[in-house]
């Protein structure tokens, strides 16, 4: 039981820290108090996180949570993902892709422009354009997962947005529900899948 209730704290502070990187921003004269909650939950979080038991996964248990509620799982999932790419759209129609904001990404499709043009040899060089001269330190495999975006000209934060879509869909379509507790379980991942 006590490993429930730990999920449960593990769901509920991830929200939080989901909310307080978006919509709590926008609260007048919250920031700081914000930014220590957001601290203070991070740490509660990364807490309750080592308590948990890891997850012996069976195969045939996921196929079989895999087919249950078929039609609940993608009723959720057809409900939540247009709603969440219509705050995510607003969100970076809002904030531009740019270094005072954050600098990661512009680092990152520097990094991907370099590769893609074929100057392989110098991907890590510093990027005098950002904070004159910036030595980049993302590592291969984090920076070559966002050449789609760079291939196909859209934005580098929707590989991270469908990154987080497929996972909250792996997550309904592996989700087990009791049936007691399967309003609730849809209702609080569909926010989940929101934020």
């Amino acid at each position: 039981m006590a490993v429930n209730r730990n999920s449960l704290y593990i769901l509920l502070l991830a929200l939080f820290q989901a909310l307080s990187s978006t919509f709590l921003l926008r609260i007048q004269n919250f920031s700081e108090l914000n930014s220590i909650l957001f601290l203070l939950s991070g740490a509660l979080l990364s807490f309750l996180l080592v308590k948990v038991p890891e997850i012996a996964l069976d195969r045939k248990a996921m196929v079989s949570s895999f087919g249950s509620f078929i039609w609940i799982k993608a009723l959720l999932i057809a409900a939540f993902l247009p709603i969440g790419y219509h705050y995510c759209r607003q969100i970076m129609d809002d904030t531009p892709l740019a270094i005072e904001n954050a600098d990661m990404l512009p680092v990152i499709k520097v990094m991907g422009q370099r590769f893609l043009s074929g100057e392989w040899h110098s991907v890590y060089r510093p990027i005098p354009e950002i904070w004159n001269g910036l030595q980049p330190i993302y590592p291969s495999v984090l920076w070559m997962s966002f050449l789609p975006a760079l291939l196909f000209d859209f934005d580098l934060r929707w590989i991270t947005v469908i990154g987080i879509y497929l996972s909250a869909i792996l997550c309904v379509f592996l989700l087990k529900f009791r049936k007691e507790a399967k309003f609730f379980s849809c209702v609080l991942l569909g926010a989940v899948a929101i934020v």
